[in-house]
């Protein structure tokens, strides 16, 4: 997870808020079989060490981060947001996807695409010491 020192140091980015942010540059580009968008964004100096991450801000509070070697799938992006803010869009936003059977759940703060994509998506929310994450993955299993 990005430090909250390195937040503290980030230039205020000229974004939208972490959440419109998150869906529009990974959710919509994983959705459609894409890259995640980053191009604008300023990138994040302070990367786990052994790790092939790359961070990116938002904010001085909000950043997406790239896993472009997941253990879990393909690749992932996730959103930390210190502020929680974003966990409340992406709660009407997953409660909408699995109403209209876009995506089931599969465990606690866990749901994946429902057989109109493959391979399957899948999206995750925790909180970690105060802060929201919201990942979504494209993984290696298929509908």
């Amino acid at each position: 997870m990005i430090k909250a020192a390195v937040f503290a140091m980030i230039p205020l980015a000229a974004q939208a808020g972490g959440w419109d942010a998150f869906q529009a540059r990974c959710i919509d580009a994983f959705e459609n079989l894409s890259l995640p968008v980053v191009a604008g964004l300023p990138e994040l100096t302070e990367r786990p060490p052994g790790q092939d991450e790359a961070g990116y801000a938002l904010s001085d509070t909000e950043a997406l981060v790239l896993e472009l070697a997941p253990d879990d799938g393909e690749m992932a992006c996730r959103l930390e947001d210190q502020t929680g803010q974003a966990g409340l869009g992406f709660d009407a936003w997953i409660t909408e996807g699995v109403k209209t059977e876009r995506y089931e759940e599969v465990g606690d703060g866990h749901w994946q695409s429902y057989e109109w994509v493959e391979p399957v998506v899948a999206v995750q929310k925790w909180d970690e010491g105060g802060t929201v994450v919201l990942r979504i993955l494209v993984t290696d299993l298929e509908s």
